[in-house]
Order: structure tokens, then C-alpha cells, then sequence
């Protein structure tokens, strides 16, 4: 699930959800995620008596998380690895100065 895509799917996930409906959002940058995705994981197909007893549906619901949640490994690997960058204008903050500060080519502000 990619935030962006999840906001502009009208059929989402997200979307469904009921405007007062409880929900609990995991996040790639959470280093408990990805073990509590496959934790879910689990739990899903136990409940409905093993991975022979899912429908089709059932099926792909438990491989797409189990696909999350590797993704969101990849995701904190290449995270950890990236130079800081700007959120508003994408620059890198490596040569910025000390304390990160510069004008900000999006906002024309010092960020």
C-alpha cells in the first residue's frame, strides 16, 4: 500500500473505511512493522483454518501483505541509505551548512 495511491483509489481500503471507523496504521519507517504485517498475516490464515481454506481473495489479501511487508524492509534499507533531501524542494541538505539551512527553491522561505 503506497499512501499516494491508496488517497486517489476511490475503491481503496482506505477509502472504504467508514468515516468514524477505528484504524490502525503501520509505517514503513516503524522497524516493528514488517513483523507485525506477517504477524497479521498469520493470525488471518489460522483463523480461517490454514492457507488450503482460503478463497481466491483470501488468498492474494494474505500475499499482498506478505509482499508489504517486505517492501517496507526495502523501504527502510534504501531510507537508511539516502542522503537527507529538502521535503519541500528535494535539494540535499549535505552541503547546506551545519544546521541544514537554506532557501528553499519550492517555497523561496529558509528551511
Amino acid at each position: 500500500m503506497i499512501k499516494s495511491r491508496e488517497l486517489a483509489d476511490s475503491s481503496s481500503c482506505l477509502n472504504r473505511a467508514g468515516m468514524k471507523e477505528p484504524l490502525f496504521v503501520l509505517r514503513a519507517n516503524d522497524e516493528s512493522a514488517p513483523a507485525a504485517v506477517r504477524a497479521w498475516v498469520n493470525r488471518y490464515v489460522f483463523d480461517r483454518g490454514g492457507f488450503g481454506a482460503l478463497t481466491k481473495h483470501q488468498k492474494a489479501k494474505a500475499d499482498e501483505a506478505m509482499a508489504l511487508a517486505k517492501q517496507m524492509e526495502e523501504w527502510r534499507l534504501l531510507a537508511r541509505s539516502a542522503k537527507p533531501v529538502c521535503g519541500k524542494c528535494g535539494r540535499s541538505l549535505d552541503s547546506v551548512g551545519q544546521h541544514g539551512w537554506h532557501k528553499c527553491s519550492e517555497s523561496g522561505k529558509e528551511v
